[in-house]
């Protein structure tokens, strides 16, 4: 069994105790069927994810520089984690760093217990995942491929905008890549 810690986010007053509560729950669940043992739980209340400045998180950052008896960050979705891609990538470092992973209950991350690959482009809202680098390579070209079809059907009927015709030379430059 490993051991690991739990941290929880909700970004506005408008969200409540029970979104904290859900993340909790799921985030047991994983960890139960998963053979994690939680051993703490860091929760910040009405904080936003676009920087890092978060109390609970800061001191999960710190804890995780400690010699702890935990190995694992588990989060709800990694949006609790943060929602800057580059803060995001130099905490996730930061664990890494200390011996640390950082796992989410619900999507894959490229650091997943059950070993899967992960490949994800945010500018596309893509992620799509295998059991070998190859796999999840043919997963999101499929995806890529889908999401270009969908634009060129959708210029036949009217003018494409700025944003769709910019994800589409992303979509063609990423598939001749692949």
């Amino acid at each position: 069994m490993t051991n690991a810690v739990i941290y929880a986010r909700y970004s506005s007053e408008k969200q409540t105790e029970q979104s904290i509560e859900g993340q909790l729950h799921k985030c047991y669940e994983y960890a139960k069927a998963n053979d994690l043992v939680i051993t703490n739980t860091y929760i910040d209340r009405a904080m936003t994810g676009t920087n890092d400045k978060r109390t609970a998180f800061q001191q999960m950052l710190s804890d995780s520089e400690k010699k702890t008896s935990w190995e694992v960050v588990l989060v709800y979705a990694i949006d609790r984690f943060g929602r800057n891609s580059i803060e995001i990538a130099v905490n996730k470092q930061r664990l890494k760093k200390n011996g640390k992973i950082l796992i989410s209950a619900t999507q894959r991350t490229s650091e997943n217990i059950d070993g899967n690959y992960l490949i994800v482009n945010d500018d596309l809202a893509i992620r799509a995942s295998g059991k070998t680098p190859k796999e999840a390579a043919e997963n999101i070209k499929e995806q890529f491929m889908f999401l270009a079809n969908e634009i060129v059907y959708k210029s036949k009927y009217a003018a494409l905008s700025e944003r769709e015709r910019k994800k589409f030379n992303i979509i063609q430059s990423i598939c001749d890549i692949i």
